[in-house]
């Protein structure tokens, strides 16, 4: 998320209204076991937008928490922190791998 903030007073300064966003890695278990597809631990991935301000906090809270507390390999959520900070994201599952 970082230049998120640049992107949008830019962006909105040039008349164009900008999706904030990103990519997160979702750990099938949970994102404070180590990654492990043998163990069942892999990861996919999807799209997070967010919808209003409450949107964003919460993708900064996601983002940041995957970076503290799931990194392993990949900075990775799970399931249920996203479920606690969904309010205000809308989420894409876009490729093969989501």
């Amino acid at each position: 998320m970082h230049g998120a903030v640049e992107l949008y007073q830019k962006a909105t300064g040039g008349g164009i209204k900008p999706l904030l966003g990103c990519e997160v890695y979702i750990a099938k278990r949970s994102m404070h076991e180590k990654h492990s597809k043998k163990n069942g631990n892999g990861y996919s991935h999807l799209t997070l937008l967010a919808r209003n301000n409450e949107g964003y906090k919460n993708l900064v809270k996601l983002t940041s928490a995957g970076f503290v507390d799931g990194y392993h390999f990949k900075p990775r959520i799970d399931m249920d922190l996203l479920r606690d900070h969904a309010s205000g994201i809308s989420c894409l599952s876009g490729c093969l791998a989501g």
